[in-house]
């Protein structure tokens, strides 16, 4: 018995031995459990912002402290002014609360320690409001402010060839979007104009298909190398635009056309590998504009007759096939009586 407990207690020493001591403990386990919390919150944050600002935007509210009246104004506010600006489901500004125990890799965090932030975050650009974000009023105005876009929608052919008219002068250039919102919709194009607007204060010139025969007369008479694409993106820039932009979400355009300013100035002549080889035409004559738009309708007209010709041809055969089928069945039957 004396040997079996001496043996024991060897045992019990040599697993005590075998332990890790204090110093040598994994610091995760004795880490205090709300920094793993905070992590996760920040990730979620990280991954909400990338998410909504990419192609939208977002209202931020930081604190690190308690801040809950806050929490009920601001998306309250928010919501208010998406029904103000009669924002569509596409188009709403959303919001998100961030609780700050760390850093924020895309805003300077030790002005939190004073008061709250709130900030709007759009395609990797951050405003900050620095009013009391419980007055409505100045709140509602600096959402405008920073939301704020300058869409140009041509009513005629003379308006587009006004515009266009405007970019031969070096000074001026002009986003050119087209789209077809049943074909090929680009739901996000407001937002593509609000960015580049904030970013470089340049307009947006929007044209949805169908285009009246004369827009698009005045469009791709004046711009002859521009693509009839389905959906296109351009810069039109002291007295040349751009081969379509390939990349079209809003940073990547607010990107490219900052790239191509800086390759085009008053000083310099425009890049001809982002620019297109042909420069903007001359002004139609009213005799041009009314040849053109007459030849227009005409290929339209064509291209409608075209269908209808198929169509016909389509539907006769099928009647042919059924006659033949109903004579066949009826010799068949005769041929058995």
């Amino acid at each position: 018995m004396i040997l079996r407990g001496v043996f024991i207690t060897f045992l019990l020493l040599l697993a005590a031995s075998g332990r890790p001591s204090n110093d040598t403990l994994d610091l995760e386990a004795v880490a205090d459990p709300k920094a793993k919390d905070a992590e996760r919150n920040l990730q979620r944050t990280l991954s909400v912002v990338e998410h909504r600002s990419a192609l939208g935007r977002i209202v931020l509210l930081v604190c690190q402290k308690a801040c809950k009246p806050l929490r009920a104004i601001v998306p309250e506010l928010v919501r208010d002014y998406n029904e103000l600006k009669e924002y569509s489901s596409d188009d709403l500004i959303s919001y998100h609360y961030h609780y700050l125990r760390g850093s924020l890799p895309f805003y300077n965090t030790s002005r939190v320690n004073k008061r709250p932030a709130v900030l709007y975050i759009s395609a990797g650009s951050v405003e900050e409001y620095e009013g009391d974000p419980s007055d409505r009023t100045t709140f509602l105005e600096w959402l405008r402010s920073v939301d704020k876009s300058d869409v140009l929608i041509p009513k005629s052919h003379q308006e587009l060839d006004a515009y266009l008219t405007e970019a031969e002068q070096c000074q001026n250039a002009f986003l050119l979007i087209i789209h077809d919102p049943n074909k090929c919709p680009y739901d996000f194009w407001r937002n593509v104009a609000r960015v580049v607007y904030a970013g470089t204060k340049i307009p947006t010139i929007l044209l949805e298909r169908p285009i009246e025969n004369q827009i698009a007369v005045t469009l791709f008479r004046r711009l002859v190398s521009m693509p009839q694409d389905c959906l296109l993106v351009s810069l039109i820039h002291h007295n040349q635009y751009t081969k379509p932009f390939v990349e079209l979400a809003p940073a990547e355009i607010l990107e490219n056309v900052r790239r191509t300013l800086e390759f085009s100035t008053c000083l310099y002549e425009p890049d001809g590998k982002i620019f297109t080889k042909t420069g903007i035409r001359s002004s139609l004559t009213d005799l041009q504009m009314e040849y053109y738009a007459t030849d227009y309708d005409l290929k339209k007209l064509e291209h409608k007759t075209s269908y209808i010709a198929v169509g016909l041809a389509g539907g006769i055969a099928v009647i042919a096939l059924a006659i033949s089928i109903f004579w066949g069945l009826n010799g068949s039957a005769f041929t058995r009586e």
